[in-house]
């Protein structure tokens, strides 16, 4: 029921979004706005939905989903220049080749903040992302694009020393070093 009163309140944005579009019904930039992040937030569910929940579990994905849908439009500009300057960044630091530098730190310290919009992420957890910007290929490829070849290994070792961590291949788990 919940799930169909979502769907309903979405296919009403998206008339009335195409009825605006076409000079019929008004709407606000807010409402616009709130129906461009319902919609980002199906198209996410629908194209990996599965894959996701089955990793994190629906309660992490829908309170990830939750905090999407709730933030404002100056936030969400907020993301996306966040997201613009770690790619800017992390092609900067790489030019030192040193994942301890304080441009890496920085590097770091904006993806901490840019993942504060979608959810709580602990330190095992963000140590875990930079893992898999490395073991899944469409983040490799995506880093890579942004930033140059070996962009998400650099990040990923940027996190680690970030944390003072290191990885342990025998049993697959982060080991944050005193």
């Amino acid at each position: 029921i919940k799930k169909q009163e979502e769907l309903n309140r979405l296919l009403i944005n998206v008339e009335r979004t195409i009825s605006s579009l076409e000079g019929g019904v008004k709407m606000s930039a807010e409402e616009k706005f709130e129906g461009f992040k319902k919609k980002m937030i199906q198209e996410n569910e629908e194209k990996y939905g599965s894959e996701i929940r089955k990793k994190y579990g629906d309660s992490k994905v829908d309170e990830s989903y939750k905090m999407f849908g709730n933030i404002t439009k100056e936030q969400f500009d907020e993301v996306q220049n966040l997201s613009s300057s770690i790619n800017e960044k992390l092609t900067e630091a790489m030019k030192e080749s040193n994942p301890r530098s304080e441009k890496a730190r920085e590097v770091v310290e904006l993806h901490k903040k840019w993942l504060s919009y979608f959810g709580k992420y602990p330190v095992y957890v963000h140590l875990g992302l930079g893992q898999m910007y490395v073991d899944d290929e469409r983040f490799t490829e995506y880093y890579e694009n942004a930033s140059g070849k070996g962009a998400a290994e650099f990040l990923r070792d940027a996190i680690a020393a970030y944390y003072n961590a290191r990885f342990n291949e025998e049993t697959w788990q982060w080991i944050i070093e005193e």
